[in-house]
């Protein structure tokens, strides 16, 4: 990301949060944004990324990576994207 950013200062990037099916849909959304919003304080803290280079976004147990109702390690995860050719059109 700080390469690309060095090149190319206005990237942006989606940081998108996502949890399992188990629980309330309410509490996996909260999970899922918190989730995002933690991998972007630490790229920020860690490696320097500015804020302005990064959205976050929580998708709860929508986009299941392995489809099933029980606890599933794999659906526990943290995607990032480089999004500024969408976000920019």
């Amino acid at each position: 990301m700080r390469n690309i950013l060095r090149r190319r200062r206005h990237e942006i990037f989606l940081i998108e949060g996502h949890t399992d099916a188990v629980g309330s849909n309410r509490s996996n959304q909260i999970l899922s944004e918190q989730r995002a919003r933690s991998l972007a304080r630490v790229l920020n803290s860690e490696f320097g990324i500015p804020w302005r280079a990064m959205e976050t976004v929580g998708y709860g147990e929508e986009f299941l990576l392995v489809p099933v109702p029980y606890e599933e390690w794999r659906n526990r995860r943290v995607t990032l994207r480089r999004v500024t050719d969408i976000v920019r059109r």
